[in-house]
């Protein structure tokens, strides 16, 4: 009898000390999404504010791989976090794990202010014919930009304009953060180009703009095509509950703002996407 008592102890110890739901019987649902600010990504990065300590205390010895960059997005999927459930020594049974996590890493929002000291300085260092000094309010971002905390190291390297409409589209990018992708800026200009040939739209690299204002427009350049046809490119592709990065095939050329066929890889379906940047282009869902 001694030897059964015995084992019916060291059973009861161990549920005990197994770390386990709470008795309710309710599951505990995994976030969909979450943001991390560290460089590791743990399974209680995923943990619902009502997991119970226990929980919780397991479920931050299980690492997940890294955080991903700035600007990108990793996904974790249904069969991983099953793995890493039972890695933590608590039950998948317990849990409602969605299909797949995507996580981000936490990160600030990019305020106009910064943005426009980087055009203004831009401008100041290689004044362009037809733009004058502009002012934060003529500005306008496309989409909400998050960069690591810090100095984001924002730096111009195209604009773009046309007189026809008054605007012009400055392309922007944060050497702190690699692998964000290069993002836009619309600035009003009301009188731009006025010297200029009618109906003209002109498109000049940052980088290859004199010091100097020059007498005519000789530092125009022809459009370029920033996409070819056939030949891989990158995706950003986003909606209100998924963001993501894929490798497409561009079905047709296309210059920066053009709306374009692209294939996506596996399933063959094809989308239309803005092309953004060389090699890069956005598409909404």
């Amino acid at each position: 009898m001694r030897p059964l008592l015995l084992i019916a102890s060291i059973f009861l110890l161990a549920f005990l000390a197994a770390p386990r739901v709470e008795a309710s019987g309710l599951q505990i649902a995994l976030l969909a999404s979450t943001e991390v600010q560290s460089d590791t990504i743990l399974l209680a990065n995923l943990m619902p504010a009502s997991a119970s300590r226990r929980v919780r205390e397991a479920a931050e010895k299980v690492a997940l791989g890294s955080t991903p960059q700035s600007g990108t997005t990793r996904q974790l999927s249904h069969d991983t976090l099953n793995s890493a459930i039972e890695l933590a020594g608590l039950a998948p049974s317990d849990f409602d794990v969605p299909a797949s996590v995507v996580v981000r890493r936490r990160g600030r929002l990019l305020s106009r202010e910064e943005i426009f000291a980087a055009i203004d300085s831009s401008l100041s260092k290689k004044p362009i014919p037809g733009i004058p000094r502009l002012q934060p309010k003529d500005l306008f971002l496309e989409v909400e930009i998050r960069v690591p905390q810090g100095d984001p190291g924002l730096e111009v390297t195209q604009i773009s304009f046309d007189q026809l409409i008054g605007s012009a589209r400055i392309r922007l990018r944060a050497r702190s953060a690699p692998a964000l992708l290069p993002f836009y800026v619309i600035a009003r200009i009301p009188s731009a180009l006025s010297a200029s040939a009618p109906g003209v739209r002109t498109v000049l690299n940052a980088e290859s703009i004199p010091g100097s204002v020059p007498s005519s427009n000789a530092n125009s350049i022809s459009i370029p095509i920033l996409v070819a046809a056939n030949q891989p490119a990158r995706l950003h592709m986003h909606s209100a509950n998924m963001d993501m990065i894929l490798e497409v095939t561009p079905l047709q050329p296309g210059r920066l703002g053009d709306l374009i066929r692209v294939r996506l890889p596996g399933s063959g379906r094809t989308l239309r996407a803005q092309v953004a940047a060389e090699g890069y282009l956005d598409a909404t869902l």
